[in-house]
């Protein structure tokens, strides 16, 4: 009986679910940052999110003054500034022109997630003049918001991050999102935050400590009866 509830404990204890911190990159574009660099006065810009639990990632921008029409646009992985890689993590079309927006998602796995956090990716406008990229912008320092409800990570829940949601809704957030967008909008904080992002919600510390203390009584009652079957032996 006592194995059956060990194995139960264990599997309910595993089902708490893990916290989830949407982290955000904002990137500009440029031909000086492309392996090697290109000569174009084209420039861009864009805003990357990532959920590093579920591995959600949606990426959006615009370009302008490319010397030629705009083909497919990349978030490329992995690699560090000044090293490229041909791996297309996010593939996001373009409007097309010399000037457009492009956009993209994608659910990528838990190694390129971390890969991606570190700064080891970078968005990538192909052109015809420049196949291989004509404008590139590194995904560096995310930030995560500065308190529940701060979508965009600007250190106010306002209605800047009800549009961060919205446009991220099924893909990044979900209804519970909105409902603590509400329930903190107006609210302030200095600094990006990160420091509370993976501080428990007072139901999630509970089954914690329901969970210590279901191991502590089943390992006690073990040790217990561990001790009386020696006993009786001797």
């Amino acid at each position: 009986m006592r194995p059956i509830l060990l194995a139960l404990a264990t599997l309910f204890c595993l089902a708490i679910p893990a916290r989830a911190t949407v982290w955000t990159f904002h990137t500009s574009l440029d031909g000086s940052q492309e392996v090697p660099p290109t000569e174009t006065p084209a420039t861009g810009m864009a805003v990357a999110m990532v959920n590093d639990v579920t591995g959600q990632m949606i990426a959006s921008g615009s370009y302008q003054n490319l010397r030629d029409v705009g083909g497919e646009a990349h978030v490329h992985c992995c690699a560090p500034p000044g090293e490229e890689n041909a791996f297309q993590l996010v593939v996001m079309p373009t409007t097309g022109g010399t000037s457009g927006t492009f956009s993209g998602q994608v659910t990528a796995d838990n190694v390129h997630v971390q890969l991606v956090l570190n700064g080891m990716s970078y968005i990538n406008v192909h052109s015809a003049f420049a196949p291989g990229g004509e404008i590139r912008g590194q995904l560096v320092n995310p930030t995560a918001p500065a308190n529940s409800g701060d979508y965009n990570g600007d250190g106010h829940v306002d209605a800047a991050d009800y549009v961060t949601w919205r446009n991220g809704k099924e893909q990044i957030f979900g209804e519970v999102d909105y409902g603590t967008w509400r329930a903190h909008f107006g609210e302030s904080a200095g600094g990006n935050g990160s420091q509370f992002a993976g501080v428990p919600e007072p139901s999630e510390l509970a089954l914690m400590l329901l969970c210590t203390a279901v191991f502590h009584s089943l390992f006690t009652r073990a040790r217990a009866l561990s001790a009386s079957r020696t006993s009786g032996r001797a």
